[in-house]
């Protein structure tokens, strides 16, 4: 299995390579609703799997096979915890996205408790995810 990172603002640049990976393969599909799901075969042909943005981390980075059903919970504690802060992050919700890898907002005062995520337009989504990058670059995070 490889590695997710254990620091943020990397988990995030890694979710953006893992979901323009998962653009660029047929067998993946984008949908922010799901984890990591596996579609029926129908009519035979080849499966495909819908991801999230943390689910595209998942297949990629973390080579969940396309055909399994997987959330945060079947990951070790570690991975659990910042596969739930990237979903935190989507979402833009940055003060939340810290508690789940144990760390307070209120130690960084400069960083905002969330931000605008606009996740119907992928290039708009992408700027608001190197704009999260930024700011937890920025407290060293």
């Amino acid at each position: 299995m490889k590695t997710l990172s254990n620091k943020l603002s990397e988990a995030i640049q890694q979710g953006l390579q893992d979901m323009e990976l998962c653009l660029n393969d047929p067998n993946y599909i984008i949908n922010f609703s799901t984890w990591h799901y596996p579609l029926l075969v129908q009519f035979n042909e080849e499966s495909k799997c819908e991801v999230c943005f943390a689910g595209s981390v998942m297949a990629k980075s973390l080579d969940v096979n396309k055909d399994l059903n997987t959330n945060p919970s079947h990951f070790s504690n570690d991975v659990e915890n910042m596969l739930y802060a990237l979903d935190e992050v989507r979402n833009g919700d940055i003060s939340q996205a810290l508690k789940f890898i144990s760390l307070d907002i209120a130690k960084y005062p400069r960083l905002p408790s969330s931000i605008d995520v606009n996740q119907n337009d992928y290039n708009q989504f992408k700027d608001d995810m190197r704009t999260a990058i930024d700011m937890l670059k920025a407290e060293g995070l």
